[in-house]
């Protein structure tokens, strides 16, 4: 009697097949602030506290928490969600030391970068680009996202040192501004400076 042979459908991966991670960040904390689903997020971060530091993979390589992915979504609701249940404002990924604040900023999300400045993330904080909040604020072309980490910041030395600083290539945040409109609003924040300084 001759033997069945197994279907070849499923003998070689497809589109649709998933690694065992992507099946674990699925299902994770990360996962569901990745989609800016609040509710499952609750859920998860109150299933497992400690998904809270957590990248949502089973090696737990990246560093990206779940408040990492709510912030790059621009989900304010998640972002919120995942400060009032144990996310650090401050933690960073391994590989380039960004916090969620730089994920916010990064994309313009003002909302997010509102959220987390309230939080008390570091907006001077340097990525390992040597890129604070403002250069990334800059860089996504949302002035309303520069305008936010200004008005945290005030006008004193925060706003001069986060101004003035520059990046492993040796740009300020005026440099890597996306528009004339936010080289605009640097430069007259610049010079109120300057004419504090010399009354």
């Amino acid at each position: 009697m001759a033997r069945a042979t197994a279907c070849a459908c499923c003998a070689r991966a497809t589109c649709a097949t998933q690694t065992l991670d992507e099946i674990a960040f699925d299902r994770s904390a990360c996962g569901a602030a990745a989609r800016g689903d609040v509710e499952a997020l609750r859920e998860a971060l109150a299933r497992r506290p400690a998904s809270a530091d957590e990248d949502g993979t089973t090696t737990n390589a990246s560093g990206y928490t779940p408040l990492h992915h709510a912030a790059r979504r621009g989900c304010a609701r998640c972002v919120k969600a995942c400060l009032e249940l144990g996310c650090d404002a401050r933690a960073t990924t391994r590989a380039g030391r960004g916090t969620a604040l730089h994920k916010a900023c990064a994309g313009g999300r003002v909302e997010a970068c509102e959220a987390l400045l309230r939080a008390g993330s570091d907006a001077e904080a340097r990525d390992a680009d040597g890129e604070n909040a403002l250069h990334k604020a800059c860089a996504s072309g949302e002035l309303a996202c520069v305008r936010a980490v200004f008005a945290h910041v005030g006008m004193g030395g925060r706003w001069e040192r986060m101004n003035a600083a520059r990046d492993r290539r040796g740009r300020a945040p005026r440099d890597a501004a996306a528009t004339e409109a936010i080289r605009a609003f640097i430069d007259e924040r610049s010079t109120a400076v300057d004419e504090r300084d010399a009354a």
